[in-house]
């Protein structure tokens, strides 16, 4: 499909998946347009094609959508925030490396070092979330987490745009050191799932842990090296996560699906992902190993819902 400025705006339809044995869906490629104002429910879009924030193209392989009958959870576009702590204090769900500001009222979002803050003007339709990460050869943790309520313990679903143009995620150990996303099960101690840009990483309650590359590539894509280079094109990518609670730990009936600009990446059914539900997420997180050069990553449209 060409893109081009005569592209209409329209809302994309709802689809979202049941739990299958295995997937198997036909491939269909739409162009996703964004909301150029707040974050409505159904995720309508409103970028005019071409520009040099135009998102990639979105494949369906039956990427989940939140619908009429969804209930939204949490959601962020972070069009409210200035840059400084004072206003995601005043306007936001999130907490901070440094806690919550109160030493600092003006200070970056994600202090030490003004690494990053919510607000920068860089977004997919205004502002978003934005980390410029220093150089260095340690483990760097500048995270914002956000308490998620309203999971009724039915299945889960996260989505966030991100863009990360030119980025190295390579590290000493392991080799793709960033953390991008986590959702922390429960009290976190069992069940956390760690979604690297490339891997993903989870203690199943019923096997050892897993600590994995994708399980399937983008087309056209064969590796984690050529990936790595599709994703930091400096458009934006759509990450959309599906987590099923087990019935019971143990059980082996949960389920963990991750779709990246509409492909399925991840796909892990009959797993072992803990009953409990998400009690929070973090977004950034820890570079372990460090960033090798000041590099820069953004987040917007941050949806979660059941």
């Amino acid at each position: 499909m060409q893109r081009g400025s005569g592209v209409k705006h329209s809302v994309p339809k709802i689809k979202v998946p049941k739990i299958k044995p295995r997937i198997h869906m036909r491939r269909r490629t739409v162009v996703q347009r964004l909301a150029q104002s707040a974050l409505p429910i159904a995720l309508s879009l409103g970028i005019a094609c071409g520009s040099a924030k135009t998102p990639t193209e979105i494949v369906d392989e039956g990427e989940p959508q939140p619908g009429a009958g969804s209930t939204i959870v949490f959601q962020d576009d972070f069009e409210s925030y200035d840059g400084t702590c004072l206003s995601m204090d005043a306007q936001g769900p999130w907490n901070t490396s440094s806690g919550t500001c109160d030493s600092n009222p003006n200070g970056a979002i994600s202090s030490p070092n003004g690494t990053g803050y919510a607000g920068d003007v860089n977004g997919v339709g205004g502002r978003s979330a934005r980390w410029i990460w220093p150089i260095s050869t340690s483990e760097q943790f500048y995270p914002l987490e956000a308490v998620i309520g309203g999971q009724s313990g039915a299945t889960e679903y996260y989505t966030y745009w991100y863009k990360a143009p030119n980025f190295i995620y390579r590290a000493a150990y392991p080799r793709v050191g960033k953390k991008m996303f986590i959702l922390f099960v429960g009290d976190g101690s069992v069940g956390r799932v760690t979604i690297n840009p490339s891997a993903f990483s989870i203690q199943p309650s019923n096997a050892g842990k897993v600590d994995s590359e994708f399980d399937h590539w983008p087309a056209g894509i064969t590796n984690e090296d050529a990936f790595l280079t599709w994703l930091t094109d400096g458009r934006w990518h759509r990450y959309t996560i599906m987590r099923k609670p087990e019935s019971s730990d143990g059980a082996g009936d949960g389920a963990l699906l991750m779709w990246v600009d509409g492909y399925l990446v991840i796909d892990r059914q009959n797993f072992g992902t803990y009953a409990a539900r998400t009690s929070s997420i973090l977004l950034a997180g820890t570079f372990n190993g460090g960033s090798s050069k000041v590099q820069t990553e953004y987040y917007d449209q941050v949806v979660v819902w059941r």
